[in-house]
């Protein structure tokens, strides 16, 4: 294995992780700018400021997914750490979601299952500096 490459997952995650991101961007920027709308013609006393949080929570998670992103091209352990935690997280929820009737969530819960068993993976470990064997290079 060439050590200053990294494995095509990962690269697929990162990818997903940088679409992911731009598109919440993206849409706070434009939850944000309604919100403003509202608030400006004066249609709802509440709605206008709950719309602005939730577009603003929504580009902070943009601003988040393009730093995961970031670390995980570059292979960086912060990287790994947050996605395995993420992972678990989305398994934990997916269980919840199918208990309440949520039965679409199966497919939810194997992805996020595929994924942190291809995170554990010996390659993807050393590539993110947490297995034995010789990190990439910077």
């Amino acid at each position: 294995m060439d050590w200053g490459n990294r494995p095509l997952g990962i690269s697929a995650l990162a990818v997903l992780a940088f679409i992911g991101g731009i598109l919440a961007l993206v849409a706070g920027a434009q939850v944000i700018r309604g919100a403003s709308a509202v608030s400006i013609y004066g249609d709802g006393e509440l709605v206008g400021p709950i719309a602005t949080l939730l577009g603003v929570l929504s580009v902070l998670v943009g601003g988040l997914a393009l730093f995961l992103g970031w670390g995980m091209w570059l292979g960086r352990g912060w990287a790994w750490t947050i996605s395995v935690i993420l992972e678990g997280v989305g398994v934990v929820s997916s269980i919840y979601e199918i208990a309440i009737g949520m039965w679409s969530m199966v497919l939810g819960i194997l992805f996020s299952l595929y994924v942190l068993w291809y995170l554990w993976r010996p390659h993807v470990r050393i590539y993110f500096g947490k297995g034995e064997g010789k990190p990439p290079s910077s």
